[in-house]
């Protein structure tokens, strides 16, 4: 060994021990950085994980609202369908008919939306009338509706026998304006 130059089996046991005692600025700098960029990214992770939460919620309630509206629809008799659930309210056979507007618990209608309400059914023509040269491809249309074989721009309110509806619904939610709709024919044949 060579102990004039003070490199010995004890010198270099010293320096040994002394730089384990604790860590350099360095390595704390280092761990920091990691800590911060790792409990940031578990926050992140947290907040989009609450928010897409919220907006399966959000979605679900409004189904649920118009698949409610849609059984109500099939257990009413299909030649009344129009007459109750469209937008004009002197044709209504009871006067507690539904009408073409619903409201779902929960969700909040869009800053732009006039009347308040998130749900809403719609038919072809203008919400009164219902007319076959109406152009709709989502819900079939033009389309023959009484089965007479003519496509005409008449009011067939009162003899369709097949009868397409769109429902949906329309919210401000937690990413924004959101919507969701089904569309579907109700048949007497």
């Amino acid at each position: 060994m060579n102990t004039k130059w003070g490199i010995g089996p004890n010198r270099s046991r010293r320096v040994a021990r002394r730089s384990r005692a604790g860590f350099t600025v360095l390595e704390v700098t280092i761990a920091a950085a990691i800590l911060t960029l790792s409990v940031g990214a578990v926050t992140s992770m947290l907040a989009t994980t609450n928010s897409l939460t919220r907006a399966n919620a959000e979605r679900s309630a409004a189904l649920n609202a118009i698949h409610s509206t849609i059984e109500r629809m099939r257990a009413t008799e299909p030649s009344e369908v129009f007459a109750r659930f469209n937008a004009d309210p002197l044709d209504d056979i009871d006067l507690d008919d539904p009408g073409f507007q619903f409201d779902v618990e929960g969700l909040t209608p869009q800053r732009t939306d006039a009347d308040g309400f998130v749900g809403e059914i719609e038919f072809p023509g203008d919400g009164v009338l219902l007319i076959e040269d109406f152009e709709d491809v989502e819900l079939g249309m033009s389309r023959d509706l009484n089965g007479d074989g003519v496509i005409d721009g008449v009011d067939h309110g009162d003899d369709y026998s097949i009868l397409p509806v769109r429902v949906r619904a329309e919210w401000l939610g937690a990413s924004g304006n959101q919507q969701v709709e089904v569309v579907f024919v109700v048949s007497s044949r």
